[in-house]
């Protein structure tokens, strides 16, 4: 196998210094972008995270399995881990979430938490519900009113934009706030470039805390409630967000332990996908990657899921043992202690499906998310069951014989996506058929690999065919040399319904004990009455939170940007992309 330019300019020869299945532009640009120490090859960063996770457990023979797990692509390490583990950078953990009490030491103690858990890879979202809304009494009035909520979101913001771990990314927060809040109506329109600019907050997300009374008061058209819904809808239409987070689906089947212990699901995190118990004290921390699903039919059969659980185990491990001698995290600390929290994911699930001609929203997908996620939730809870042997239940699992609060949860994943040689995001749709990716090395046009191969068997992978796609913003529904099976394998995200879309959530949900990044994408035309149905009905299904709002592709296909070569032999595209395979 030829070698790409880029490894060949690294002195990097494929399967020495790096995977075979990741010989593509995509995955080298990125793991070159941040991800490795000096001098260090991928091999050498997969090496450093099998050798400390089996350090951490004491178990130096099961090197070779996490090391055996992480080179075939099988488990896709998390960016923290993957920069972080066994180095003295950062914390080898992406995902806190905090609850902030009603008083100024609590609101600016969660301030310092958010900027220096940041600044060593994570990130962030705060729940502000319980802050007093504007013109509430302070100290029974003696010392006049509040000025609300809206002033210490713009501290936040303001703090996460000088927030960051090197050169590898900036911080992120997200601001969850209960619907009934007093000052929710506000807090939606902080985002938007106009009115007070003391009181825009153009940083941070937004997240909505809705309860089933809220919800239900929707369906029965009360006033403010409606009018509430209906401007929550509107400015996820406008900006993408305020994320969705049912709440009282979250805490619709939690354990009996977690009663025990006085648990309960606030609010979500950055990605919407976690749904873990948090307090003033207890800041919520989950270690995460993700399980290759484009690579299933490898692993299936193998004690991958065990060996990842394992892993990630002994990530939190790290995360505690660094934690401990930073000031300013001990609420994530302490969390991590007591739970031990897990959040195991999957990417490449549209990828797998196309790579086998299975539309998305089908009979065959359907049996298939009951069959994969059943089989990861299983082989997961041996997973806890033997690290609960091994060292022992957590404080809040005293009695279940398990180790971890929580085992499982599907996280977006663009960036392990790509370290995974570009494959789907997490268990979302492919935006496009054809796009731009615009990133820091440069923008480069990136290409369905497994519609590429159908148009080159049937002779039409042409530079007009694919200048078709392209005008057609990634879709390829009207190109008349595909037969209507096929265009069923290569909808976009936009092209499947929505409603099909969270009922698959909704089966994959019953396996899984946390959440899921659930994005929804609309096309601009679409009526309100539908958006209206969707949304209403992943809350009526069960489903835990949603993530983003899209009015176009992710990854728009603008044919504007696209122009597509006429090279000789009726290639598309340049050199580079013949290496753009799986």
């Amino acid at each position: 196998m030829e070698t790409h330019p880029i490894a060949e300019k690294e002195g990097w020869k494929v399967e020495k210094d790096f995977p075979v299945w990741a010989n593509n532009e995509l995955y080298l640009t990125t793991i070159k972008g941040g991800y490795l120490l000096d001098g260090e090859t991928p091999f050498e960063a997969y090496k450093r995270l099998a050798r400390n996770a089996a350090k951490i457990l004491k178990k130096p023979k099961i090197e070779e399995k996490f090391f055996n797990i992480l080179w075939r692509g099988w488990l896709i390490p998390s960016t923290p881990v993957m920069v972080n583990l066994g180095t003295e950078k950062g914390l080898p953990i992406s995902c806190f979430s905090g609850r902030i009490g009603d008083s100024m030491y609590e609101i600016y103690r969660k301030n310092l938490e958010m900027a220096i858990l940041s600044k060593h890879g994570g990130g962030t979202s705060y729940d502000f519900s319980l802050v007093r809304p504007v013109g509430s009494p302070i100290k029974n009035g003696t010392l006049g009113n509040s000025d609300g909520i809206i002033p210490f979101i713009k501290s936040y913001d303001s703090t996460i934009i000088a927030s960051k771990q090197g050169s590898t990314r900036r911080g992120a927060v997200a601001i969850y706030l209960n619907v009934e809040h007093k000052e929710y109506p506000e807090f939606l329109k902080i985002r938007e470039p106009k009115g007070d600019i003391n009181r825009q907050c153009h940083n941070v997300h937004q997240g909505a805390i809705l309860s089933n009374s809220f919800m239900e008061k929707v369906l029965n058209k009360n006033g403010r409630e409606r009018t509430l819904w209906i401007n929550t809808l509107k400015e996820r239409v406008k900006t993408g967000e305020p994320y969705l987070f049912f709440k009282d689906n979250a805490n619709r089947n939690i354990p009996e332990h977690w009663k025990k212990h006085g648990l309960k699901i606030h609010h979500s995190n950055l990605c919407s996908e976690i749904m873990l118990p948090t307090d003033e004290s207890h800041t919520l921390v989950c270690c995460l990657s993700s399980l290759n699903l484009y690579k299933y039919v490898e692993w299936k059969n193998t004690n991958t899921v065990f060996y990842a659980i394992l892993f990630l185990d002994a990530v939190l491990q790290e995360f505690i043992n660094k934690g401990k001698n930073i000031r300013g995290i001990e609420d994530a600390v302490r969390f991590a202690e007591k739970s031990r929290a897990l959040g195991l994911g999957t990417l490449g699930w549209h990828s797998y499906l196309q790579s086998r001609m299975i539309p998305f929203i089908s009979v065959k997908s359907e049996i298939l998310t009951h069959n994969i996620f059943r089989n990861i939730q299983l082989e997961s809870q041996k997973a806890t069951r033997y690290l609960a042997k091994e060292y022992g239940e957590s404080e809040w699992n005293i009695g279940t014989g398990r180790r971890n609060l929580t085992l499982m949860a599907m996280a977006p994943n663009r960036s392990s996506a790509k370290l995974a040689g570009g494959l789907s995001q997490g268990v979302e749709p492919v935006a496009a058929n054809i796009y731009v990716d615009d990133d820091a090395k440069g923008m480069h046009i990136r290409k369905n690999p497994y519609l590429e191969k159908i148009l080159i068997k049937s002779g039409y992978n042409l530079p007009e065919v694919w200048e078709k796609i392209a005008n057609d913003k990634g879709s390829c529904l009207s190109l008349t040399s595909l037969s209507e099976e096929e265009k069923n394998v290569f909808r976009c995200f936009k092209e499947i319904n929505q409603l099909e879309l969270i009922k698959q959530a909704s089966i994959r949900q019953k396996y899984i004990d946390q959440g899921q990044s659930i994005n929804l994408s609309f096309h601009q035309n679409t009526p309100a009455r539908f958006i209206n149905k969707v949304h209403l009905e992943a809350w009526k299904i069960g489903l835990k939170s949603l993530y983003y709002y899209r009015s176009e592709s992710i990854l728009r296909a603008d044919h504007k940007e696209i122009s597509i070569p006429k090279n000789k032999g009726g290639d598309l595209l340049s050199r580079k992309n013949q290496y753009h395979q799986r």
